[in-house]
């Protein structure tokens, strides 16, 4: 490709990304399409043949280890799992490393007529419950999935609670965000660090879970969920921690939790009983000993966490989104 093609934005330089085709035994035809752009990674659109997807993870945005992540990825697909293939190098490998900046690069598939929108207030009810039923989904073939884990991965992967149960590291999470007084970090840190040592207490069963369930990483494609993306922060959890970051993240609409049991309900899976009997009000006021109401505050601290970001914080509605978790956790506490 001639340095010509390469816009401003793009990550590489022009002999960096030629290594990347060539790893992929790949050729770019026309200029890249940019997708997304933030702190943490870059995604385009490239024409090499067929439409491709590649995503540039920064080096300061790795989070955990990618060749897990790859497995976890590729585990999931052969549970039937709706997440678009990667492609593999010449080496076999899931992912290309860049000697250049420390980034890890991903290509995988593109899904023709599909779309993605982090916090835009566009998605309706069957939006979500599409979304819904794309997460029950997945959700049923990361416990079939977890099975397949070796004791080392599992290890690995692990919760995310022993680290939220420790009061002083939600407390020095916080003071980084501008929006919370002194009093209102002390408080929160303390619902955070409840919450999760209560659910390591109740030692519940596992899956592998997204960890990210927004709009943003789902797919749609006329009207319809079609594909989950961005496993960066699957890990092995209760389902009920996904299930209660979406009704988050996909507020107002109330179609996500709909679409879920509808799923369940259809196909006989049976993960956990609360997914059957649970409705919008127990999510809107979870009783204050549930599960639902420990994960509800765990997630609701982590889109707090975003929302403060400098990510969050350069978004439109981040501040929108940082003020609705603050008004959320109130409500919990």
């Amino acid at each position: 490709m001639r340095e010509s093609f390469l816009p401003e934005w793009f990550p590489l330089s022009p002999d960096r990304f030629a290594g990347l085709l060539a790893a992929f035994q790949l050729k770019a035809c026309g200029e890249p399409a940019l997708i997304k752009r933030d702190l943490r990674s870059t995604v385009f659109r490239q024409n090499c043949g067929r439409e491709l997807v590649f995503k540039c993870v920064h080096a300061e945005g790795i989070q955990g280890d990618p060749a897990l992540t790859a497995r976890l990825e590729q585990l999931l697909i052969a549970c039937r799992a709706q997440i678009p293939a990667r492609l593999l190098t010449t080496d076999g490998a899931a992912c290309w490393h860049c000697g250049e900046d420390g980034s890890i690069w991903i290509v995988s598939q593109f899904t023709p007529g599909t779309t993605f929108q982090w916090l835009s207030p566009t998605w309706n009810d069957e939006d979500a419950r599409s979304a819904g039923q794309l997460l029950a989904r997945l959700h049923c073939a990361g416990r079939l999935a977890a099975e397949q884990l070796t004791s080392a991965e599992r290890t690995v992967l692990g919760s995310i609670l022993p680290s939220l149960a420790d009061e002083t590291f939600a407390r020095r999470q916080l003071a980084a965000g501008s929006l919370l007084a002194p009093a209102e970090i002390d408080t929160v840190s303390r619902l955070v660090a409840t919450a999760a040592a209560a659910l390591l207490l109740m030692d519940l069963p596992t899956a592998i879970v997204h960890g990210d369930y927004h709009p943003g990483n789902v797919l749609f494609r006329d009207g319809q969920a079609i594909a989950a993306i961005d496993f960066d922060y699957a890990h092995l959890e209760h389902p009920l921690y996904d299930l209660a970051y979406a009704w988050l993240t996909f507020s107002p609409s109330s179609g996500l939790l709909t679409g879920y049991k509808q799923h369940l309900s259809d196909t006989g899976e049976a993960l956990d009983p609360v997914y059957l009997t649970a409705d919008e009000a127990d999510f809107d006021s979870p009783s204050r000993s549930s599960p639902l109401h420990h994960y509800s505050v765990v997630a609701a601290y982590l889109l707090l966490l975003w929302a403060t970001s400098a990510d969050g914080r350069s978004h439109p509605q981040g501040d929108g989104l940082a003020r609705r978790m603050i008004g959320r956790l109130q409500k919990l506490a």
